[in-house]
This record gives structure tokens, C-alpha cells and sequence, in this order.
């Protein structure tokens, strides 16, 4: 069997997800829109550190990325490492390394800024659950889901509260820039007024 990368799944997952291209860039810890872009207009395929923290952040099967010889979404399952496989390279902790854009894949903390991140979030934990309750391993598995979808939902409120508290603060201080350069052009032509005379 030969697969072959699917160009255009990121898009077609962005695009049905109405997500943005900030929301993805927050999915992958990074602020390089330019290969975004690239990988969106499928120029390029996803790295595969990326294309891992793409399937972690909203828990998207890694096949789906892929087509058979056929045109065909591809099936396959990764086998399950040996407890020793690393899955960081072993000089991860090393600056020049990180630089180069290897970043961690497994999701710890999902920032969510967006309702259409969460409900793509919400529809891959759904999609999970209904794997672990195929793979039988439901039980502990459905509360911490349902856990995280408050979680989220509570972290969603709060980032919506502080973006409107961050654009009053931001109003006022236009405010106040521009009452005080009003203030400063009035003082400043009182005093050429008084060195005039």
C-alpha cells in the first residue's frame, strides 16, 4: 500500500471548523503564519511535529492527514511505542534545537480564544470518546472529558472577559493620550503666547 499526503485536509478542517488562522497558530504554539499559510494553500506538507500537535490540540485521527494509492482516505492505526521510545529528540532541551521549530506535540493546556476553537476542540474530544468507548476504556475517560469540556468553556468566558477588559483599558488610554496631547498643544500656545509678548 503507498499513501500520500492529503494537501488539502488542513483546509478542508479549518474551513468546516470555521476556524482562523490565529486559532491555529495558538493550536500549534507559534506565531509563523507564513508556513501556515503555506501548508493551508498546500504549497507544502505539514511538518510532522506540527501535523502531531495539530491531531493532539483537536484530537484528529493522524490518518486523516493521508490518502491511499487510490485517492482514498487512508486506514491505518500507528502501533503502540515501546515504553522506552522517546518522543522528544534527545537534545530537545538544547536552545539552538528549539529554534529550529521542534516544539513539544502533546497537548498539556488547550488556550482557547475562539468559539469555533471550541467546538472543533469540543467535536475531537467527542470523537475520542466514542473511540475509547469502541476500545472499551470509557470509564475514567468520559469524566475527565466532559471535565475539560467545562474546563474550556470556563477558559473561553474568561478569555472573552479579559479581550474586553484589555479593549476598555486600550480606549481609555487613546482617551487619555488625547486629552493630554489636546492639554499639551493648549499650555504649549499659552506659552508662546506669553514669550510673544
Amino acid at each position: 500500500m503507498q499513501y500520500s499526503f492529503n494537501y488539502g485536509y488542513l483546509k478542508k478542517f479549518k474551513e468546516s471548523n470555521k476556524l482562523t488562522k490565529k486559532d491555529l497558530l495558538e493550536a500549534l504554539g507559534t506565531a509563523d503564519g507564513f508556513t501556515l499559510g503555506k501548508w493551508l494553500d498546500g504549497k507544502s506538507p505539514v511538518h510532522i511535529t506540527a501535523l502531531l500537535r495539530i491531531c493532539n490540540y483537536y484530537q484528529i485521527c493522524l490518518s486523516d492527514f493521508f490518502i491511499d494509492e487510490d485517492g482514498l482516505a487512508a486506514d491505518f492505526a500507528p502501533k503502540a511505542p515501546l515504553d522506552e521510545t522517546p518522543t522528544l529528540p534527545t537534545d530537545f532541551g538544547n536552545e539552538e534545537v528549539r529554534k529550529k521549530g521542534i516544539v513539544e506535540t502533546k497537548i498539556t493546556e488547550r488556550k482557547i480564544t475562539s468559539a469555533a476553537q471550541l467546538a472543533a476542540v469540543e467535536r475531537g474530544l467527542a470523537r475520542r470518546e466514542e473511540q475509547l468507548v469502541r476500545n472499551g476504556k470509557i470509564h475514567e475517560a468520559a469524566t475527565l472529558d466532559s471535565n475539560n469540556i467545562d474546563e474550556l468553556r470556563i477558559k473561553l468566558e474568561h478569555s472573552e472577559l479579559l479581550r474586553k477588559i484589555e479593549a476598555d483599558y486600550n480606549k481609555r488610554i487613546a482617551d487619555l493620550t488625547d486629552r493630554f496631547d489636546d492639554e499639551r498643544k493648549r499650555l504649549l500656545a499659552i506659552i508662546e503666547k506669553l514669550q510673544a509678548e
